[in-house]
């Protein structure tokens, strides 16, 4: 193999596994994690500080080394490994971004824990990607936010539009040693966001001349909303921290990024509309039983696959762009005869309603298979 530079492979004279380890990672586009830090720390982020200036609305805005704002130690545990001031500061703004730029990215942070809503008034975590800094359309990540109100707490944010996650926030998010995982997948018409590997939100990337065309639609078990904002979806990984927040506790093994697929297959399990109950398994004593949407937005191939002990007609909607259900189809359902049916025109939302000939009826298959 040909020599490379030590940014860019294995430098001659490398022999410790785990820097050789990293620089051929890096090489190959595997995958890329904060691990390098305390290997070659400069070569992977950029790294910037700003503080108020001497006039009146101003800001001095400086290049610094991350080394100096990342404290990593292996012998320590997991909290004291930081990223931020290693002192308290009154106001402040310490941004870090990766030096190279992903390909519909999926990553995610696993940080000790998240400093707690109500104690620090006015102060500001951002994960996520932005490919430049005040490209407000650009910024798609979590976003955690002390402002001593209502408004305070975590937020999905894709663009400009932002939804609060308050509801999925786990009760011991601010607990040393609670270890969640906050995660995103940016993908070519959708947003993804997961906390502990669970699905919890979805954005639609929709632009119209009209702007937001349906009101976001609550979980659980998931939040769906718009974004019209005409993200990249090449773009670098960032984490800022900003106000009288000091840092945040993350071991650097825990930032984590890697290329994706633009249009990832996916299976949703179908779930009784705003709740945790799953269709399968559930019986209807009287009426109908609706779904709560599923985004099947730009994918060609979308089936669903449907099952129930009693006779009767599945009806297949979708929303509108005027913010409406409409009915796309209807299909006769067998009794306890699985019914696969593929939908073929393109569409943002699908949900179901299933009403039975006969009660009461329990659900035995229920899935939406997307590729």
């Amino acid at each position: 193999m040909s020599q490379r530079p030590t940014k860019e492979g294995i430098a001659e004279g490398v022999t410790n596994p785990t820097e050789m380890l990293a620089q051929l990672s890096e090489q190959f586009n595997v995958i890329y994690s904060a691990a390098y830090y305390d290997l070659i720390p400069d070569n992977v982020f950029h790294s910037r500080y700003s503080y108020p200036g001497a006039l009146p609305n101003t800001w001095v805005i400086e290049n610094t080394v991350l080394a100096k704002y990342w404290n990593i130690s292996y012998e320590r545990p997991s909290g004291d490994n930081y990223i931020g001031l290693p002192t308290p500061s009154t106001t402040h703004t310490f941004t870090a971004y990766t030096k190279r730029a992903f390909s519909y990215p999926w990553g995610g942070v696993r940080p000790d824990s998240l400093p707690n809503i109500d104690t620090y008034r006015g102060s500001l975590w951002l994960y996520g990607y932005e490919p430049g800094s005040g490209l407000k359309w650009g910024l798609t990540g979590w976003v955690l936010t002390w402002s001593g109100s209502a408004a305070s707490g975590l937020y999905a944010r894709a663009g400009d539009t932002v939804r609060n996650m308050n509801a999925y926030l786990p009760t011991d998010y601010d607990q040393a040693g609670s270890n969640h995982t906050y995660q995103i997948k940016l993908n070519r018409n959708t947003v993804e966001y997961y906390i502990n590997q669970v699905p919890v939100a979805y954005a639609i990337k929709t632009p119209t001349v009209r702007g937001n065309t349906f009101t976001a639609i609550a979980g659980p078990p998931y939040e769906i909303f718009q974004t019209i904002h005409p993200d990249t979806t090449v773009t670098p990984a960032f984490m800022e921290i900003e106000g009288t927040l000091s840092r945040i506790n993350l071991d650097p093994r825990f930032f984590r990024v890697l290329n994706g697929d633009p249009t990832p297959p996916r299976v949703f399990n179908l779930y009784q509309t705003a709740t945790t109950t799953l269709f399968v398994g559930s019986v209807i004593a009287a009426g109908t039983l609706t779904s709560h949407p599923v985004p099947v937005f730009g994918y060609p191939s979308k089936k669903l696959s449907f099952m129930a002990s009693e006779q009767g007609t599945l009806s297949v909607e979708s929303m509108s762009q005027s913010g409406n259900w409409r009915e796309y189809d209807t299909i006769g359902i067998t009794q306890d005869t699985l019914k696969t049916y593929s939908i073929e025109e393109d569409v943002v939302l699908i949900r179901v309603v299933y009403t039975p000939n006969t009660y009461p009826c329990t659900i035995s298959e229920a899935e939406v298979v997307l590729r």
